[in-house]
């Protein structure tokens, strides 16, 4: 928070638009976590928002606090400078590299416009995009009135990172402030705050690498089920069906093997 969490991008960041997105194991929703930033690192916003969208897609139990300690030591590292703070793709990094090194579950980021089509898929997948607001005074009594941003323009002095959640086609913030009232709260109007620059253009989510490698395997299976009844190599079109609902049975396995056998040929 305050001038901590910078809207810049970085050229080489991998992007949503064309993937097909796996689903995600959980979801905020599932576990709810919600920690105080203020409990380790008052201006640390920009990780522990990264941090906790890793958690909400997370099936194992692990020690938050000694992780988001570890966290801000490593955070000078990636600051933009120690005066005007982190640029939020600089956060993205020092939590992916973080974790990446801690963890046998290797995840990849990915940047998706806040608003946009692969946007909403992420949310309605289960994932926490990472991103970033412009705030004051009026931002904040917005939403402590009743949990809901229902303005779209403010006259933003300081910068916050927080992650967005999804539930019943509505969007919500998940803050870093555990033990607030309206820690999470609802945007009446995102694409409005979007559009007078309140929100980032941009956010991010953290995908298990694993989850990513079985969906692209998955993609490949559907193709492969499609040609094979286009060319009439079978006639059975639950078979497609079985593929999408993970019934792998033995006739399934049986075409795939002969399809990748002949290509090789």
């Amino acid at each position: 928070m305050y001038n901590e969490t910078i809207e810049e991008y970085n050229a080489s960041d991998y992007t949503l638009d064309e993937l097909d997105l796996p689903t995600a194991r959980k979801n905020f929703w599932d576990n709810k976590h919600q920690y105080n930033q203020e409990f380790s690192a008052k201006n640390g916003c920009v990780f522990y928002a990264g941090w906790w969208c890793i958690q909400d897609n997370y099936e194992d139990s692990m020690d938050n606090k000694k992780h988001l300690d570890a966290l801000k030591k490593k955070a000078p590292d990636y600051w933009r400078d120690k005066d005007r703070g982190m640029y939020l793709y600089k956060g993205v990094d020092l939590v992916r590299d973080y974790w990446n090194d801690i963890s046998n579950e290797e995840v990849v980021t990915l940047r998706v416009g806040l608003g946009s089509t692969a946007f909403y898929e992420a949310l309605e997948k289960g994932y926490s995009v990472h991103t970033g607001y412009q705030w004051d005074s009026e931002y904040n009594q917005d939403f402590k009135e009743d949990g809901d941003i229902d303005g779209t323009d403010f006259d933003a002095n300081y910068w916050h990172s927080i992650r967005i959640t999804t539930r019943n086609t509505d969007e919500y913030v998940v803050d870093n402030y555990q033990g607030r009232e309206y820690n999470i709260y609802k945007l009446e109007d995102l694409e409005g705050l979007i559009e007078n620059d309140v929100y980032f253009n941009s956010g991010y989510i953290y995908i298990f690498k694993k989850d990513l490698k079985q969906m692209d395997q998955y993609q490949k299976d559907i193709n492969d089920i499609k040609m094979a009844l286009d060319k009439w190599i079978t006639n059975d079109t639950t078979l497609l069906d079985k593929v999408k609902n993970g019934n792998y049975t033995q006739t399934v396995k049986s075409l795939l093997f002969v399809i990748r056998a002949n290509r090789k040929l």
